[in-house]
Formats: C-alpha cells, structure tokens, sequence
C-alpha cells in the first residue's frame, strides 16, 4: 500500500485456524536484525510482532516475540 523510509504499510490476506482474515499491517524495518509489526486493523488489530534475525556460526537464528489478539465472530 505504502512506504516511507523503513516503515512499510501493507494490505495482508491469510487464513488462520480455517479463518479468512484481512488486515492492514506496519512493518517497521531495522535492517538487517529487526521487523517490527503492527496490526492497524482487521481481527488481530493491536497485536504485535518482533521478528530478530542474528548471526550465528553456520548460518542464522530468527526469534520471533509478540502478543497475538484475535477478535471473537459471530
């Protein structure tokens, strides 16, 4: 959708546990160790995710942290 610099707005479809989801995301870029990412909108809105690339000896570790909400359907 959009990008300035190392933020990235993107429009995401997935499906999650056989639910289809749509939401806006950012993605805030520290290259090359860090992605941050917001949910804007959709049925995860408020969540995060902190994705950490390192380098290790053959090759590299990736840990991803963060807090997951998922809103209820009826």
């Amino acid at each position: 959708m959009s990008r300035d610099g190392n933020t990235i707005i993107s429009e995401d479809h997935a499906i999650m546990a056989g639910r289809k989801m749509h939401q806006t995301t950012k993605h805030v870029l520290t290259p090359p160790e860090i992605d941050y990412v917001h949910l804007l909108s959709g049925d995860a809105k408020g969540s995060h995710i902190i994705t950490t690339y390192t380098t290790v000896p053959g090759g590299t570790k990736i840990t991803v942290e963060g807090d997951f909400k998922l809103s209820r359907k009826s």
